[in-house]
């Protein structure tokens, strides 16, 4: 757990370097609760967030994203999941309220099944999202994706989420002003 703490605390401080910017830049919160059907058998959850921040101009955001639950719905003391990764997501509108976005995530996980099983390793998840603006930076959207783990089956399988995101334009500042 301490390393997947220093990893998030690596890549947050990589990302704070790289927004001191004069540019205006438009970044996007998101709230994830998903249902995980992983090799190991039952649905379990999980909870998580991700921050991006887009490319100048273009609907392409980069970030970090971590998840932390329970893989087969069991007590999480002996049956959890942390994810951690840096996601890349394409988004757009489909019409005036409809939204979608197409992600992949590569990133690192860390979890124990309540019959002994234990996994660290490199995972990539792929994401597609079908959403509705709400107004004011709000949307909603539904999110079915795949989560593959390189090194175990156990925690590989399929997720259905409901992401509640805030989108934000902002102008930032270089540190030379």
């Amino acid at each position: 757990m301490k390393t997947l703490l220093g990893l998030f605390i690596g890549i947050a401080v990589v990302f704070c370097q790289l927004s001191f910017a004069d540019l205006e830049l438009k970044r996007r919160f998101d709230f994830d609760s998903k249902l995980i059907r992983l090799g190991a058998g039952g649905t379990g959850w999980v909870l998580g967030f991700t921050y991006d921040n887009y490319i100048p101009n273009l609907p392409i955001s980069y970030g970090i994203a971590g998840y932390f639950g329970s893989p087969t719905g069991e007590n999480v003391q002996g049956d959890n999941l942390a994810v951690i990764g840096v996601p890349v997501t394409v988004d757009g509108h489909l019409s005036e309220r409809l939204i979608y976005s197409l992600g992949v995530m590569p990133g690192y996980a860390q979890g124990n099944l309540s019959g002994g099983t234990r996994m660290t390793g490199v995972i990539l998840e792929q994401s597609i999202s079908v959403g509705f603006v709400l107004g004011g930076g709000w949307r909603v959207a539904l999110q079915p994706g795949y989560l593959y783990c390189f090194n175990d089956s156990n925690f590989s399988g399929f997720t259905y989420g409901i992401r509640i995101e805030r989108k934000t334009l902002q102008t930032i500042r270089g540190r030379d002003d």
